[in-house]
């Protein structure tokens, strides 16, 4: 039989209705978001968890930032510092219809890819026949479109060599495959996995290539090779996963968020695991915090 993904696989916080957007903590533990409750929160691999933002609620994605506090998504994309100060980084675009940001990532340089959901209508078109979309907040702060047909956004992550990104397209149950073809210009756009009838969430890139990702309401982790190809899964307690990352001070400590076993049940939870191979490092965010939301 072939190695297991993961060993050891621990709960170290639960009690959430829809855990989110777990960061890497130094030099180990993960900060992650509380999505209905509010707040975003570290917990330690000796299974503390202590609240370090307050308040923020509906967090879909999280990025450390180079000057400390983290860049947050959802009705907005905000940096909240430790202090609990915020800045707008990009505001609500109405005239997209574009009202909820979702995943994030960031790329070597620090840029932030992030998602839109429609207006009220994160898996379909609203009932202007608008989708949501797949943006990047250049090193200036100025928001771009990159793909305006997207039906709800979610994980996202470059791949080890930085030329390519890949992006859950929930909506359609695709994992697509940009070409980075210039620092924050994509390029060809590939279907890299087809789903077919679950729902994938969040993602995760390890060092070889394998994309890990979260699928909501299957109760595992899809594991697939460079190419595509699905090895297997990492199977969890619960149906709804929502997302991962690696860390730890050699990155091969998966740590894996969950939701609530029913609508509305604070069941969710957040899991430690020992992985077979390391995963890559997110970039902390270096887009600037006096860009006021620039279009």
């Amino acid at each position: 039989m072939p190695a297991p993904f993961v060993t050891e696989l621990t709960e170290i916080s639960s009690g959430y209705v829809l855990a989110e957007a777990p960061v890497a903590a130094s030099p180990s533990g993960v900060f992650f978001a509380d999505v209905r409750a509010g707040g975003v929160l570290r917990a330690d691999d000796d299974g503390t968890t202590r609240t370090v933002i307050e308040h923020r609620r509906g967090i879909g994605g999280m990025a450390a930032h180079a000057e400390g506090g983290f860049v947050l998504s959802g009705r907005n994309v905000a940096h909240k510092a430790l202090d609990q100060t915020t800045t707008i980084i990009a505001d609500r675009n109405e005239a997209a219809g574009r009202f909820i940001y979702n995943d994030l990532t960031t790329d070597r340089d620090g840029r932030v890819y992030v998602g839109s959901f429609a207006t009220n209508a994160p898996f379909d078109r609203d009932d202007q026949g608008r989708t949501g979309a797949l943006n990047v907040i250049d090193l200036d702060g100025r928001l771009r479109v990159l793909d305006e047909d997207v039906i709800a956004a979610n994980g996202m992550s470059c791949s080890p060599d930085g030329r390519a990104l890949y992006f859950v397209e929930t909506g359609r149950r695709v994992l697509w495959r940009y070409e980075i073809v210039a620092p924050g210009r994509l390029g060809r756009k590939t279907a890299h996995h087809d789903f077919g009838g679950d729902s994938p969430d969040g993602m995760a890139v390890a060092e070889d290539g394998s994309l890990w990702v979260a699928m909501a309401g299957a109760g595992c982790v899809a594991v697939l090779d460079a190419a595509g190809t699905r090895l297997g899964e990492v199977v969890m307690p619960g149906p709804s996963v929502t997302s991962l990352c690696f860390g730890g001070t050699d990155r091969r400590t998966v740590y894996i968020c969950t939701g609530g076993h029913g609508e509305g049940e604070a069941t969710g939870a957040v899991y430690r695991a020992r992985a077979a191979v390391p995963g890559t490092a997110m970039t902390p965010a270096r887009i600037p915090l006096d860009s006021g939301g620039r279009p």
